[in-house]
């Protein structure tokens, strides 16, 4: 008996199928919220004082490897094939740090030890809110504190902003990393004044710090 032929051609045809929805299936992207860059503006650390800023912190459930994106009012969706290229946690770090330190010309320290002498201003931010709408709208909640080696008053403030944002990933992460634009440029107004400023709601009343405006 001649058993060489296929006997099963519908299991070859759900195999072939198999295969084209996974040749089909959307490439991975990777995206991050710390700018390029411009050399011809780098910071050149001549600030009377150094920043230290510290690690964030975020929601467990916005902290995720991929865009957790929002639909509606209460639904989460995950965003498979598209991800953080470090965890959201350290991008967000890095991009404060990045902002702060080309918004003030100072540099960042691990350790205060590496400050040269300067004073050094320690940051602690606090997402309530990472978010966004894919094609609408981004949101940012953070409560942020600021902390003086040299005496000055404790500084607690937040920041709270929504921006639209049409279009895809691309257009949301830029969206993102303009409202951290906005965040670092009431944090640098917060330390060259003394006290938050007009877009952030002060928790704590300060007086005014002892550095001059950037």
């Amino acid at each position: 008996m001649n058993r060489t032929g296929p006997r099963h051609p519908a299991v070859k045809l759900g195999l072939a199928a198999l295969l084209l929805s996974g040749c089909a299936s959307s490439p991975v992207h990777y995206y991050t919220l710390v700018p390029a860059g411009d050399d011809a503006v780098a910071p050149t650390g001549q600030a009377p004082y150094v920043i230290d800023v510290q690690p964030v912190s975020i929601p467990g459930p916005l902290n995720q490897p991929q865009l957790m994106l929002r639909h509606g009012e209460s639904e989460m969706i995950i965003a498979e094939e598209a991800l953080w290229a470090s965890p959201l946690d350290q991008e967000l770090r890095a991009a404060l740090i990045f902002q702060l330190e080309h918004k003030l010309n100072t540099t960042n320290v691990v350790s205060y030890r590496l400050s040269a002498g300067k004073p050094v201003i320690k940051i602690n931010a606090t997402f309530e809110q990472f978010d966004g709408w894919l094609g609408q709208k981004a949101r940012i909640a953070v409560t942020w504190q600021l902390n003086f080696t040299d005496g000055s008053p404790q500084q607690v403030c937040y920041t709270r902003a929504v921006q639209a944002s049409a279009g895809g990933y691309p257009d949301l992460i830029a969206t993102q990393q303009a409202l951290l634009r906005r965040l670092s440029g009431e944090i640098a107004t917060a330390i060259g004044q003394g006290h938050c400023g007009r877009g952030s709601l002060v928790n704590v009343q300060t007086q005014a710090g002892r550095f001059p405006p950037p």
